[in-house]
């Protein structure tokens, strides 16, 4: 029974395998596949751009509430 597991296990692993390197080698080798890949980076770094801008604005956000906070907690204990 376990030999049959590692048989399966195998052969998973060989499936993906092939897939990956025909995956590859339509991106890189086909005209239409290099496009496709820079279709995709550009797609990824779009979206990474967008996301470092949110970070920065989620960032930029909480720096400033948190400054409010403290500027809140100075005056209230300067009063006393």
């Amino acid at each position: 029974m376990n030999y049959d597991r590692n048989k399966s296990t195998i052969g998973a692993v060989l499936l993906v395998g092939l897939a990956a390197g025909a995956a590859a080698w339509y991106l890189l080798k086909t005209e239409k596949g290099r496009e496709t890949a820079n279709n995709l980076m550009n797609s990824f770094n779009d979206l990474s751009a967008n996301f470092k801008d949110r970070a920065s604005d989620s960032f930029a956000q909480v720096t400033e509430q948190a400054k409010n906070v403290i500027d809140n907690l100075k005056s209230k204990t300067s009063q006393y």
